[in-house]
Formats: C-alpha cells, structure tokens, sequence
C-alpha cells in the first residue's frame, strides 16, 4: 500500500451513495482498518475482497461489520450489481524490481502468470466492469500507479488512462498512486 488510505476521507462527498470497496485486502498495513472506520463514518459499509483468505482470517473477528470476499478481484466485480462510492484498487501487486519477488513470494504461487503486464490488465479488467457501478460522486484510489514520461504506469496504468478518457477527474498524486473522482 503505498497511498495514504486515511487521505481518502477528504475527496467523499456526501450523500454517500454506495458501498465502500477494497479490492485487495490489508496484508499489515492497517488500509482494511481505516477503510472499515471510514465507511462507517460515512453510514456506508466496507467490502473487501481478496484472493487469498489471510486477512479474512487475521481481520473478521475484529471488524465484524466489513464483508470479506475470498475471490480473484476481476471475477467479484464481473459479478457484483450494487453501488460503489469508494474504490481502493491495491491487489495483484506490481513489482518494481528483484528484490520485491521473495517479499512477494505468495502472489508467484498463487499466479502462475505473474507480471506486471498481468497486474495491470487484472486492474483494468476490474475498471471495466465497475467503472458503470459507481455513484455519481465517488472516488476510485488506485495504488502504485505513477506518472512516467507523461505515461500512467504502475497496477493501474492503463485503467488510469481510460478514466481519463471517460472524463473522470484526477484529484489527488501521491508518491504512490493516484486518486480520481466523478462529481
């Protein structure tokens, strides 16, 4: 997790008309924590959805009122019908360099296919099938997703782009990702 999550609250307008949604869940972090106090604060309620059912299991217990999906990010969102308000793309992690691949080392057995070409269409995917499902005012924060050369690069690269294109407005740069709104 590289944006601040607790940077969030300041771009939510309310009403708030949907569902917050974390599509990677918190590995250490605190990001499925604060997002959870969020939404609550906002009298919306935190969906979190994750392939792998660690934080499911470190985290249910203590957040009762968050809804834990154990299931690949893009398959969820192909299938979920509600309203999102806020978005926060942090799965499937990009790797930057070599050294990340051992602190890394449960995604590569997870996926196969592993690579950063993987991550960002994994990303993208998951923009296409929810971009139509969020709320008038929402956010989408994506995570590790950098300016480079006048180029969107990072997990969300591409998604970032198309965003763009579809008239969403950047609102917010961070050292490690960017936070967009439609209003």
């Amino acid at each position: 997790m590289g944006l601040k999550v607790s940077s969030f609250a300041q771009f939510i307008k309310q009403p708030v008309q949907g569902l917050f949604v974390e599509i990677g869940s918190d590995r250490g972090q605190g990001s499925t924590e604060i997002l959870a106090d969020m939404a609550q604060k906002f009298g919306s309620k935190l969906v979190t959805v994750d392939i792998s059912d660690r934080a499911k299991e470190q985290w249910s217990k203590t957040l009762p009122q968050v809804e834990f999906v154990v299931q690949k990010g893009s398959e969820w969102a192909e299938s979920f019908s509600g309203l999102i308000s806020c978005l926060f793309l942090d799965n499937y992690d990009y790797v930057k360099a070599p050294s990340e691949v051992a602190e890394n080392e449960w995604i590569w057995q997870k996926y196969t296919n592993h690579s950063n070409q993987e991550s960002q269409l994994e990303h993208f995917k998951q923009i296409m099938a929810l971009e139509s499902k969020m709320a008038i005012n929402s956010i989408i924060c994506c995570d590790d997703t950098y300016l480079a050369n006048g180029v969107w690069v990072g997990k969300c690269g591409p998604a970032v782009s198309w965003l763009l294109i579809k008239k969403w407005r950047m609102v917010d740069i961070q050292a490690h990702g960017v936070i967009l709104s439609r209003d």
